[in-house]
């Protein structure tokens, strides 16, 4: 009986607040109550999902009727109803005036067509395709040529292939009239040379031939193992006629 009593007193004591203490439980149960409950009532109502198909009515009930229709949801949030506006719709074709609409069309560049004997770097660069770097390759091997007598001589540069030079057909010819020819029995060593179709191993020979053979034919160098009959069907557009 006296440990009963005992822990009676005991409960009593610890439960035992004074005035201040007390309050300050109130305000503490106060405060924790408005943190929970308050924001509830500050937010805004949740709209709920849209109903997309009493929207699609509306919208073609104003395609029927011309007029202005505004949409309203009934959304509920707990035991408070509310209501959403969507923008209002209005028929294109009660709008004052009219739009003639017409799809933007890119204009196409017009077709340029040079000739690739005269045709500067500047120019040649107007061709799809034909940046600054191809275009000074191009021309300084049209120089080292005398000049092109067919678009297909492109394909000797490197890194232009059949698929380039089909491209750019359209937009380049040729006029073989303008090529600067080459007399191979007075051209100096040098000028055979730099000819992209003969160096310098074959102007060495012909210089030798000449020595016995003053008049250089093109099956003479053939017959004479100084070029072969490939480069020697290349020069005959670039031989000059004696």
């Amino acid at each position: 009986m006296k440990k009963q009593a005992a822990l009676r007193k005991a409960m009593i004591t610890l439960l035992r607040f004074t005035r201040d203490e007390q309050m300050g439980l109130i305000l503490l149960f106060i405060l924790v109550l408005t943190v929970i409950f308050v924001p509830r009532f500050m937010l805004p109502p949740d709209p709920g999902p849209l109903n997309f198909e009493e929207l699609k009515r509306h919208i073609d009930n104003l395609e029927q009727t011309g007029e202005e229709v505004t949409y309203r949801q009934t959304f509920f949030s707990g035991n408070r109803a509310g209501s959403y506006s969507a923008p209002a719709f209005r028929r294109a074709d009660t709008v004052r005036g009219s739009i003639d609409y017409k799809p933007f069309v890119r204009p196409e560049a017009a077709e340029v067509i040079l000739d690739l004997n005269t045709a500067d770097t500047t120019e040649l660069q107007q061709v799809r395709g034909i940046g600054s770097y191809f275009a000074r390759r191009i021309v300084d091997y049209r120089t080292r040529l005398g000049g092109y007598v067919h678009i297909g001589q492109l394909m000797e540069i490197n890194g232009i292939d059949e698929e380039r030079v089909l491209r750019w057909q359209k937009q380049l010819k040729v006029n073989p009239s303008v090529v600067n020819k080459i007399d191979l029995s007075t051209a100096t060593e040098e000028e055979m040379r730099r000819h992209p179709y003969i160096g310098y191993y074959a102007a060495r020979g012909i210089i030798s031939f000449r020595k016995m053979q003053p008049v250089v034919t093109l099956d003479d160098l053939v017959q004479n193992n100084i070029i072969t009959e490939d480069v020697a069907k290349r020069l005959v557009p670039y031989q000059a006629t004696n």
